[in-house]
């Protein structure tokens, strides 16, 4: 068996095992390996496909992984939670000098 990566249709990156002989267009029929999927938390998708795709690139994905590598959970969920200062900032230019919405 090989791994190769697949990206579902959301973009959330998994490894998954196919036979030798496979093509690896053929990982969406492949057995999963993980990161698994994180639906059961709750986030809003793009939190999860994000903190997803951080565990991916973070090497956190067998249950071993998850226990050996906390801090790397926690800098997944840290990077993944990241907003850009600049869209903050814009949000704060919409609001007058006493910090409410013009539109109120």
């Amino acid at each position: 068996m090989k791994r190769v990566t697949y990206t579902d249709p959301a973009g959330r990156m998994s490894w998954v095992l196919l036979p030798e002989w496979a093509p690896d267009g053929d990982a969406h029929m492949g057995v999963v390996i993980g990161p698994p999927c994180l639906a059961e938390l709750g986030l809003p998708l793009e939190i999860e496909i994000a903190v997803h795709n951080q565990l991916y690139h973070r090497g956190v994905i067998t249950a071993l992984d998850a226990r050996q590598k906390r801090q790397e959970i926690t800098a997944a969920i840290i990077s993944a939670c990241k907003v850009d200062a600049g869209r903050i900032v814009n949000i704060y230019a919409g609001l007058s000098p006493e910090g409410v919405s013009p539109s109120e």
